[in-house]
């Protein structure tokens, strides 16, 4: 990851943490303190991950991003289904970083 970088995001991300109600906090948490960190095959985009207790349950949230030397720019947050994580590293479809 890039060493203080410039983060920013797009509405898209704004209305994701809405919808899926996701606090700011959790957020930041879940990018700063990835357990993992992976690339995905088919777009490029980087993804953070950790397990987390979201409402009540303990799950893996991913933030989607994309970095250069000097920015971030998030671009969505996903909320994984048991086993997703490990079926996307199976299959290639997510690289370790």
């Amino acid at each position: 990851m890039v060493a203080d970088p410039h983060v920013r995001w797009i509405v898209h991300f704004e209305q994701r943490l809405a919808e899926r109600k996701i606090r700011w906090e959790l957020a930041r948490r879940v990018y700063v303190g990835a357990d993992l960190h992976v690339r995905d095959a088919v777009t490029g985009r980087f993804i953070a991950v950790k397990r987390v207790v979201h409402l009540g349950k303990e799950r893996d949230l991913a933030i989607v991003y994309i970095e250069d030397k000097d920015d971030v720019l998030l671009i969505t947050v996903l909320v994984l289904k048991r086993g997703q994580l490990q079926r996307r590293l199976a299959s290639g479809r997510w690289l370790r970083r």
